[in-house]
């Protein structure tokens, strides 16, 4: 079963940011660097699946402020990952 797709304004609701935020994080190079969360195209409309900013989410957890390695989760767990590692 497919998820509900979730508009611009909805997404932006749910990551408690702008309907623009959004829009600058689909452009090449994102806001700041960093990409935004992952959107379907249907037709020339863009949606976001729940499953996607939910993912965005969590790749933004962080355990301090500097601007070292992401931290990821790996098997249920948060783990600190450098980024020349893979995980399985």
């Amino acid at each position: 079963m497919l998820e509900q797709l979730l508009t611009t304004e909805q997404a932006a609701t749910y990551l408690g940011t702008t309907r623009r935020t959004l829009e600058a994080w689909r452009l090449p190079g994102g806001s700041g660097g960093r990409p935004g969360p992952a959107f379907v195209k249907v037709g020339r409309l863009v949606r976001y699946r729940p499953s996607d900013l939910e993912a965005f989410v969590a790749d933004g957890v962080r355990t301090n402020t500097g601007g070292g390695v992401p931290n990821q989760f790996h098997q249920g767990r948060l783990v600190a990952i450098p980024s020349t590692a893979t995980i399985p």
